[in-house]
């Protein structure tokens, strides 16, 4: 199973038919989309963290395009940028999400967008490091 947010196991329907009565009594089951699940279990599985550190990058990146950056402030950009993606992406892995609400994929576009902006003015000479993935 895939595990979201270290609460909730998502499997394709027949592997459900495998599991005993016992261990599904400890278990609540959604048999639906992640979107149409009740906004409380999205809550849960998917906690208040994920949407304040997106939000948060997401305003970072707007901000970093309005300004004329030196070669050390866009090393600087970059390092603390991909210290929240991976915070992010370590914990939810899944980028694009089938819920509606799901911030994580505009992050990785933002990021995607800005990257090789400040690659360029922090003077990164490796093609390598020219894309954000």
């Amino acid at each position: 199973p895939l595990v979201l947010g270290g609460c909730c196991y998502v499997w394709p329907t027949d592997v459900w038919a495998r599991i005993s009565q016992n261990e599904a009594s400890d278990l609540m089951a959604f048999d639906t989309q992640p979107r149409e699940m009740p906004i409380w279990a999205r809550r849960t599985i998917f906690p208040v963290l994920n949407s304040e550190t997106c939000r948060m990058i997401i305003e970072g990146c707007r901000t970093l395009t309005d300004f004329e950056l030196t070669p050390n402030q866009a090393i600087f950009s970059r390092v603390l940028l991909i210290h929240f993606w991976r915070r992010l992406v370590l914990r939810y892995p899944s980028i694009e999400a089938p819920i509606a609400d799901w911030p994580i994929s505009q992050v990785h576009r933002d990021i995607a967008a800005i990257y090789p902006q400040l690659l360029n003015v922090s003077g990164a000479k490796q093609a390598a490091q020219a894309r954000f993935r």
